[in-house]
């Protein structure tokens, strides 16, 4: 998955194309067959970045081509109860809030039927519950934070300068240092997509959000913050 982040993050999307469809399908037999918490958290890490460096387009036409309607599945099953069971903390975080919030505010073919909609407001819940989570807000440590590097057992034996090597802090890599602030860039999106159809999102936002009043009043506070407003 260090890997992956890597070709991700530095090599031009035309680059690696060709091949996403291949690492997607070897990645989802690999879920199929030992579906653990770890393995998990790393492959929603990786779907998270997919969309947040791209669009949402590249993870669900590469899944969807696999099968028809993969990626939206992927979202309601693996991903968002992730997401729910075992909230992630600071950069990867800062990875989950990017990549839900280009999911939230740039598909809005999602909202055309019932099924969609649910998916959307249950995207948008659990952006909302990470942007306001301790764990969020405790932000970068200057140590590596990922819960997990890798989904291999090293056999190590007794070579004690590779023991130490491998697992010697490392800096943390900040994969959207253009984004300063994500929960402010989630704001400035939502406001965006509610002035696109002044009064349609608000109440789908109200909607999503109103099972808890602590997320919705929590959302208002961070719109109120960065001096804006949804119509």
């Amino acid at each position: 998955f260090e890997l992956l982040e890597t070709i991700i993050t530095n090599m031009p999307r035309a680059t690696w194309q060709a091949y996403i469809n291949m690492i997607n399908q070897l990645l989802l037999v690999r879920l199929q067959s030992g579906k653990t918490p770890r393995y998990t958290r790393l492959i929603t890490r990786y779907f998270a970045l997919l969309v947040g460096k791209y669009d949402v387009s590249a993870y669900l036409d590469s899944l969807n081509s696999i099968q028809a309607g993969l990626g939206l599945n992927l979202v309601i099953q693996v991903w968002l109860p992730r997401l729910q069971s075992d909230v992630p903390v600071r950069s990867e975080a800062k990875i989950q809030v990017v990549g839900l919030t280009k999911f939230v505010c740039e598909t809005p073919a999602l909202l055309a039927d019932a099924n969609g909609q649910q998916i959307w407001s249950q995207s948008l819940l659990v952006l909302i519950k990470i942007i306001l989570s301790p764990e969020y807000q405790q932000g970068f440590k200057t140590s590596d934070d990922t819960q997990d590097n890798d989904d291999f057992t090293v056999d190590m034996g007794y070579d004690t300068s590779y023991s130490k090597l491998h697992f010697a802090s490392r800096p943390v890599m900040d994969l959207f240092p253009d984004i300063k602030d994500a929960g402010l860039a989630l704001v400035q999106s939502l406001v965006k997509l509610c002035q696109s159809e002044p009064g349609k999102y608000r109440g789908l936002i109200q909607q999503a959000l109103s099972g808890d009043p602590k997320l919705g009043a929590g959302l208002e506070g961070l719109v109120r913050g960065a001096g804006l407003s949804l119509t």
